[in-house]
Parts: C-alpha cells; sequence; structure tokens
C-alpha cells in the first residue's frame, strides 16, 4: 500500500480526459485499447439498444427530452463510474481487473 505522502502527489489531472456524449468515440479511448473488436462493436450497440429500452417504456416522457438524449446521458454516467472505479483502484494501488469490481 502506498504512503500518505505519495497518495497526495497524486492528481486527477494525470488521469486523461475522456470526451463524452456527441465527441465520444470509442476507437480513442484508452480504456478499451485492450479489448477486441467484438468487445468494442457491442460497446457500440449498447448506447442504441438503451435508446430503444428509454422509448419502448416511455420513459423520456418524464422529463420531457428525447430517448437518445437520455440514452447518451446514461451510456455517459457508465463510463465516468467506470473511470471514477478505475481512479480509486489506482489510488490504493488495487491490481486491475477488466470488467470486474
Amino acid at each position: 500500500m502506498r504512503s500518505l505522502e505519495e497518495k497526495e502527489e497524486k492528481t486527477f489531472e494525470e488521469i486523461p480526459e475522456i470526451p463524452l456524449g456527441e465527441d465520444y468515440d470509442s476507437s480513442k479511448d484508452p480504456a478499451l485499447a485492450h479489448e477486441d473488436n467484438e468487445v468494442v462493436e457491442e460497446k457500440k450497440n449498447f448506447k442504441k439498444e438503451l435508446e430503444d429500452l428509454i422509448n419502448s417504456h416511455s420513459k423520456e416522457n418524464g422529463s420531457d427530452t428525447s430517448d437518445f438524449i437520455l440514452a447518451e446521458y446514461l451510456n455517459d454516467c457508465l463510463l465516468i463510474f467506470d473511470k471514477a472505479v478505475k481512479r480509486r483502484r489506482e489510488w490504493w494501488g488495487a491490481k486491475e481487473k477488466s470488467g470486474t469490481f
């Protein structure tokens, strides 16, 4: 485990910024660099499936927000959460296990 002084030296600026929303390009996401094409394609399809799910249950009606905007938002939330978990593991020095908590 790292000492307190070592932990204080690490900052958020050291973690590469991932553009989200319409600017997000999964081919440039360092978190996906180790994954094969099939996994990357599956993640690209997730947002479309989420959009269809939101639409089929009319979940966009409560906020009067288009289903594709809600799907984009929820997808971005998951990406940010993944980044936070990775950051937490780096902070505490745990070994990274892709796709698991």
